[in-house]
């Protein structure tokens, strides 16, 4: 596996000149950001963001524990913060609880072990013992269409969703209305 040193002594610097060029730490020279670029290119280095993330204390990574991937209505949830992820720069790491609470607690407690960033959850109720262990974490976890008390979260407004879907049909000249 190719390494910083490698790619230093292939276009003729410093390993810290390559670590700077690709932390972005430190203004490199164009010429020099091209022979280093060249070289990572030649020789196909890619970095070890597992080591990186020992010096940097982060990881890049988010946790996503859901209830049921195959729901559409979760599904559609993973796609949108899997892609706003991959825009800054984050993988995220997917777990599906299966909807048992058990397995949620066991999840949540894999994800901190490691290393994530923050964990996103959309957990299947409110269990005592694991809101402890998100509150007593050391990273961030937001809960996704649940609020629980003294735990961050994100949920949607159903009241002011059910009012704009009906000023929508209303607009549209329904006036009977049926819901499922």
């Amino acid at each position: 596996m190719t390494t910083i040193k490698d790619v230093a002594r292939r276009a003729g610097v410093a390993p810290s000149t390559v670590s700077n060029y690709l932390t972005g730490n430190a203004r490199v020279s164009p010429p020099t950001a091209k022979r280093i670029q060249e070289a990572i290119d030649e020789l196909g280095y890619i970095p070890n963001r597992a080591a990186r993330s020992l010096r940097v204390k982060h990881t890049n990574t988010l946790g996503l524990i859901v209830p049921d991937i195959s729901n559409p209505f979760f599904s559609e949830i993973v796609r949108t913060i899997n892609h706003v992820s991959q825009r800054m720069e984050y993988t995220v790491m997917l777990c599906d609880s299966g909807g048992d609470g058990t397995r949620e607690k066991s999840l949540l407690a894999n994800l901190l072990s490691q290393r994530v960033d923050g964990i996103l959850m959309i957990h299947t109720g409110h269990r005592d013992d694991y809101v402890e262990l998100a509150t007593q974490a050391s990273r961030p976890i937001v809960f996704v269409d649940r609020a629980v008390e003294g735990i961050r979260s994100v949920v949607t407004d159903n009241y002011t969703g059910g009012k704009l879907a009906a000023r929508h049909l209303l607009g549209l000249g329904h006036t009977r209305f049926g819901i499922l």
